[in-house]
């Protein structure tokens, strides 16, 4: 029926019905039915409707609209101005507001919407389309992505959040609830989420991350400055923050960590992975490492430690616990332990040099009983000069005894002078057989 408009006259049936393309201004008073247009039409001003919506059609509105009940889009709409509903919105087509739109019920998206200013939703949003705000968007309720949404401001949600498609925040992001991630999300500045946090996906956060719950990883997180966790931590993928790492929790890392800056933990630590810090390490906790680890600078662990993997620390090394090596540390200055017992063995490998080279330097002070082990583990020719070494301040040393040892021998080094420091000079008497030495610093208390 092109070009004529149909005026249903019951009133519990009332609905008015357009079609064929022309520019028609429609007044509603009281309408408590259907509002359908399968046409197009242009209303230069305000639209409010009590009654369901259905637009299959091309409608345009110059300023606001205004909707009680459910709205359903399959054609295009263009807003001026504000956009209000109480009811569900349903989306397959393409909607344009100028202004703010204001939701209270269900959202879902399977065309395009986009939306200039501030979007509020009370409800649950789906978005299998695509999604462009320019400012703000509120949502009370659960959000799913499996299509795109861009937003250019900042992003608040009290509900779970799942995204499988793509979201791209230009300023915050604070959720309540659970958020799960297989597609990929950037965020501007800072994400705040009160709840557990699983990536399988690509996050990218250009500040700070803070996360109250558990946080699980199998995909890959860049974080441009701080991360905050109060929860326990699982790396399977790759984790890479600019800044620094404070986490009340377990951590646990079976892949790849980067850290720029300091790493701080309340908690059990365990790497079968890569970790790799730039700064400081303190844990409260037992560490045990089976993996590779890399410090730039301290490492304080009040905890046992167990290390079947390779560590290696730029500075000292302050453990309150028992220390047991069975893989390889290297230590760029004062390994102090204060504990019952310490295991920690050290390798120098394939050396020939003459003049003597010191080992790490050990705090022995605690320690009633202990013993430094040197083999030589050269298979043929290749004689080596062993210096124990004792000092009371890590400075100034006192040879307490010199050995020298022939290819596959061993010698127990011990001091009747207690002082704070040992270390041992070790050098090859003969430059021309590579020497490997190994090191068993052992003793109780």
């Amino acid at each position: 029926m092109p070009n004529f408009k149909i005026f249903q006259d019951v009133a519990d049936q009332a609905r008015i019905k357009v079609y064929g393309n022309q520019n028609l201004p429609l007044a509603q008073d009281n309408a408590t039915g259907i509002l359908q247009i399968d046409g197009n039409v242009t209303i230069g001003n305000t639209v409010n409707v009590t009654g369901d919506v259905t637009v299959a059609g091309t409608v345009t509105v110059g300023n606001t609209v205004s909707v009680t009940g459910d709205v359903t889009v399959a054609g295009t709409v263009t807003v001026g101005n504000t956009v209000s509903v109480t009811g569900d919105v349903t989306v397959a087509g393409t909607v344009t507001v100028g202004n703010t739109v204001s939701v209270t019920g269900d959202v879902t998206v399977a065309g395009t919407v986009t939306v200039g200013n501030t979007v509020s939703v009370t409800g649950d949003v789906t978005v299998a389309g695509t999604v462009t705000v320019g400012n703000t968007v509120n949502v009370t309720g659960d959000v799913t992505v499996a299509g795109t949404v861009t937003v250019g401001n900042t992003v608040s949600v009290t509900g779970d959040v799942t995204v499988a498609g793509t979201v791209t925040v230009g300023n915050t992001v604070n959720v309540i609830g659970d958020v799960t991630i297989a597609g990929t999300v950037t965020v501007g500045n800072t994400v705040n989420v009160t709840g557990d946090v699983t990536v399988a996906g690509t996050v990218t956060v250009g500040n700070t991350v803070n996360v109250t719950g558990d946080v699980t990883v199998a995909g890959t997180v860049t974080v441009g400055n701080t991360v905050s966790v109060t929860g326990d931590v699982t790396v399977a993928g790759t984790v890479t923050v600019g800044n620094t790492v404070s986490v009340t929790g377990d951590v646990t890392v079976a892949g790849t960590v980067t850290v720029g800056n300091t790493v701080s933990v309340t908690g059990d630590v365990t790497v079968a992975g890569t970790v790799t810090v730039g700064n400081t390490v303190s844990v409260t906790g037992d560490v045990t490492v089976a993996g590779t680890v890399t410090v730039g600078n301290t490492v304080n662990v009040t905890g046992d430690v167990t290390v079947a993997g390779t560590v290696t620390v730029g500075n000292t090394v302050n453990v309150t616990g028992d220390v047991t090596v069975a893989g390889t540390v290297t230590v760029g200055n004062i390994i102090t332990t204060t504990t019952s017992t310490t295991n920690t063995p050290l390798s120098v490998s394939e050396f020939s040099n003459t003049s003597f080279v010191p080992s790490t330097l050990w705090d022995v002070l605690d320690l009633n009983v202990w013993t430094i082990g040197v083999v030589n583990d050269a298979t043929s020719a290749g004689n080596a000069e062993v210096q124990l070494q004792v000092s009371p301040d890590g400075a100034v040393y006192y040879v307490d005894s010199t050995e020298t040892l022939s290819p596959n021998t061993v010698y127990p080094f011990f001091s009747s002078a207690h002082m704070r420091y040992a270390r041992v000079n070790y050098r090859a008497i003969s430059g021309a057989s590579a020497i490997t030495l190994n090191f068993y610093y052992q003793g109780h208390s």
